[in-house]
């Protein structure tokens, strides 16, 4: 029809409450930008669950299953530290002026809008899902072996300081299976150990101070006594 024009963007329809049917058929979605992309959220929740009387085998798919959410969360950090990259660089070409603090308001502002806004989980959680993956991938803070099969518990440990680390390891306490309460009751025994080590060391400074004052005031007495002398004429 001549007063008709083609074009390629998809038409937004708006979303409803998704039914069991429709999670079964995995339906297209459409996210900010207007591309099609396929939603797995339904395969996801329609993973099929195998009837068995054998203990064994469910312990095998759970652990699977376990190992399987950490790799999840690990990816999903990754994901979330290369959107923020593309955007940060898309800014510095648009704007090559920007620096400091406009610079990084200018990111956090599109990032926001582009990829915060639109994830299935709130901000809290994507910003520890991206700073477990930069401490993991980026900065080598952990071995593979250590890493947690919860982000929350992973999270504490990217909180933690080296020093702490580096303790926690000594006693083992950094594992898949760590909780993050035991972490947690770790940290705070640290941070009181801290203080008590502080505290006795700041005591045994002031010993030393009083120690070293006791030897000035009695090397002050002997040389006072030997002026005196040299002052009364008597230098034997």
């Amino acid at each position: 029809m001549a007063g008709l024009q083609k074009t390629n963007q998809p038409s937004l329809v708006k979303a409803k409450a998704p039914s069991m049917n429709s999670l079964r058929r995995s339906n297209d979605i459409v996210n900010p930008g207007g591309v099609h992309l396929p939603d797995r959220r339904g395969r996801a929740l329609m993973k099929a669950v195998i009837k068995t009387k054998d203990v064994g085998h469910i312990l095998t798919e759970v652990a699977s299953l376990w190992t399987d959410a950490q790799a999840s969360f690990l990816s999903i950090g990754q994901y979330l530290l290369q959107a923020r990259d593309i955007i940060t660089e898309r800014i510095r070409e648009r704007d090559p002026d920007l620096e400091g603090r406009n610079l990084a308001r200018a990111i956090a502002a599109d990032y926001r809008s582009e990829v915060l806004d639109h994830l299935p989980f709130g901000r809290t959680i994507a910003v520890q899902l991206e700073s477990v993956a930069k401490a993991f991938f980026i900065e080598n803070r952990f071995r593979p072996e250590e890493m947690p099969n919860s982000y929350s518990t992973a999270y504490v440990m990217v909180r933690m300081t080296d020093e702490e680390l580096e303790k926690a390891r000594e006693k083992g306490a950094l594992n898949a299976s760590v909780e993050r309460r035991t972490l947690l009751k770790f940290r705070e025994k640290v941070a009181q150990e801290s203080e008590e080590g502080r505290f006795e060391a700041l005591l045994d400074r002031r010993d030393r101070l009083q120690q070293q004052q006791v030897r000035i005031k009695q090397e002050l007495e002997r040389l006072n006594r030997d002026i005196d002398r040299y002052e009364n004429g008597d230098k034997d």
